[in-house]
């Protein structure tokens, strides 16, 4: 039964390639822009704060993308900042129930 997911996130890959998908089977989800370190690569932290997504509009996105949605990259500034990051990742996990 899971080669058959793997086939079908497989089917979804190639798929995006050629031809435009109704809904992102992958999406970059910045969560905070807030880092305290300083890296050279990477100037984020010299973003000023922003009003981040509440767990509610996270619920939102998760629930729109539903089961299309195969693949989530959480990124921010530092993802742990976030006090309710875990709350976050079990938004997706339950609105999102690919696997």
């Amino acid at each position: 039964m899971i080669f058959l997911k793997y086939l079908d996130f497989l089917k979804k890959i190639i798929l995006a390639n050629f031809k435009q998908l109704k809904r992102p089977y992958k999406i970059f989800l910045v969560v905070t822009k807030s880092c305290g370190s300083r890296c050279s690569n990477c100037l984020i932290w010299q973003e000023k704060p922003s009003k981040e997504l509440s767990i509610s509009e996270f619920e939102l996105i998760a629930v729109n993308l539903g089961p299309s949605l195969s693949w989530l990259n959480i990124s921010g500034g530092e993802p742990t900042d976030r006090d309710d990051l875990l709350e976050i990742i079990n938004v997706f996990i339950q609105k999102c129930p690919t696997y």
